[in-house]
């Protein structure tokens, strides 16, 4: 295993930027799901995700997977 790696072998150390969709395949949960947490404020927005002007949402990887841990 590589430093920084996980057992799972997802980089926990640098941050990445995922749209909505990625986020959902690496939880395998829906869209809908996540969508719901961004929205319910379980994720708050400038904390584990942005919406840059134009675009569609981000979520911090990195945020995602310490929200995961907290939980646990």
């Amino acid at each position: 295993m590589s430093a920084g790696a996980s057992s799972s072998g997802i980089n926990i150390l640098e941050d990445e930027y995922l749209p909505v969709e990625e986020v959902a395949r690496r939880l395998t949960v829906s869209h809908k799901t996540v969508r719901r947490r961004m929205v319910d404020g379980t994720w708050g927005k400038s904390v584990v995700w942005f919406a840059p002007p134009g675009a569609h949402p981000r979520l911090s990887w990195k945020a995602v997977v310490a929200w995961l841990r907290s939980e646990n």
